[in-house]
């Protein structure tokens, strides 16, 4: 069994050895493009988009039933009659049977007023991968945008996380035939460019590879497949450690003043600081005679000192004090989710 898990990305070289890898066949146009440029396919009036739903599971969903609809759209009412188309899977999906044991895949509701719908394995079905043919046809033009078609698959209960089931949508061909998606009048310049632009702009091909637009998973970017079935990656956890470091600085400043009082009576001095500090004062003080003192004082925050006189001093340079800042280091969260597809060899009917 080839391992469809893929990477993120796909290389496209191995999309264009892909390419030059499938066989031609005589009289056909290998991508239904009906012989047509892009310029003229992309000027067609009618453009039908057909998808393949891309569904992310939890590991503990492995095992579980997913409903796979395969839908159309191209924003009109009653633009189609006749179709047939290839739908492909991994081969690890176990696709639903019905009492008969035939696999089960029933019309939706963009072709519940067309006339028959018939549904056959492919044998043939590329490396990898189960399908089947489905055909609708009418005589009348009936067909609508919605769900084309719709079946049940269970994914493997040993699935693991990464695993990726591809879904593909192809237009194939040979000698007897090809498929189709054409209007009543099949054979018309708009029946012929609608069907043109359904395969060749409508799904993935190795001309029209996935872009990281249509896929919002990033799983089969630069693929052809067209939907999948995935389980969720692990995610890689980053533990993140913050130090913060407080840095304290204390600031002692020394300050030096001088004052002069004059007083005539018996007074008190009183000094309060919150620093050590050197004064120098000179007191004149008269009372029965006439006194000078002159002397050297220290005083210390939070104590008082008596004199003969009141004396009033200035500080300047008051104590200062400063915290530094705060360093904080973070790291960061990375999440590694890594899937790899391998491109498949397409093969004809």
């Amino acid at each position: 069994m080839k391992n469809n898990s893929i990477k993120k990305a796909l290389a496209l070289v191995a999309a264009t050895a892909a390419v030059a890898a499938m066989p031609s066949v005589a009289a056909f146009a290998v991508d239904g493009d009906l012989g047509y440029t892009t310029d003229q396919i992309n000027a067609s009036t009618i453009k039908p988009y057909i998808t393949a739903p891309m569904i992310v599971l939890d590991k503990s969903e492995a095992g579980s039933k997913q409903t796979i609809n395969i839908e159309v759209n191209a924003g009109q009412t009653g633009y189609f009659a006749s179709t047939g188309i290839h739908i492909y899977y991994d081969e690890r999906l176990k696709i639903e049977t019905d009492p008969f044991g035939d696999i089960s895949v029933k019309g939706g509701s963009a072709v519940q007023y067309l006339d028959a719908l018939k549904i056959k394995s492919d044998d043939t079905a590329p490396e990898g991968f189960d399908g089947f043919f489905a055909a609708n046809s009418s005589s009348a033009q009936k067909g609508m945008d919605g769900i084309w078609f719709t079946f049940n698959v269970t994914v493997p209960a040993d699935a693991q996380p990464g695993d990726v089931f591809p879904i593909d949508i192809q237009y194939r061909e040979n000698a007897a035939g090809s498929d189709l998606f054409r209007q009543l009048q099949k054979e018309s310049e708009v029946s012929r460019l609608m069907h043109a632009f359904a395969f060749t702009q409508g799904i993935f091909n190795p001309s029209n590879l996935v872009t990281a637009e249509d896929d919002p998973n990033g799983l089969i970017v630069g693929s052809s497949y067209d939907g999948y079935i995935a389980i969720k990656a692990d995610e890689t956890t980053t533990t993140t450690t913050t130090t913060t470091t407080t840095t304290t600085t204390t600031t002692t400043t020394t300050s030096t003043s001088t004052s002069t009082t004059t007083s005539t009576a018996t007074a008190t001095q009183t000094a309060t600081a919150t620093a050590t500090a050197t004064a120098t004062a000179t007191q004149t003080a008269t009372a029965t005679g006439s006194q000078t003192v002159t002397g050297k004082a220290t005083t210390t925050a939070g104590k008082k000192t008596t004199a003969a006189a009141k004396t009033t001093a200035k500080a300047t340079n008051a104590p200062k004090t400063g915290v530094a800042g705060v360093g904080v280091a973070a790291a960061g969260l990375a999440i590694a989710v890594g899937t790899a597809f391998v491109l498949r060899k397409r093969e004809e009917d």
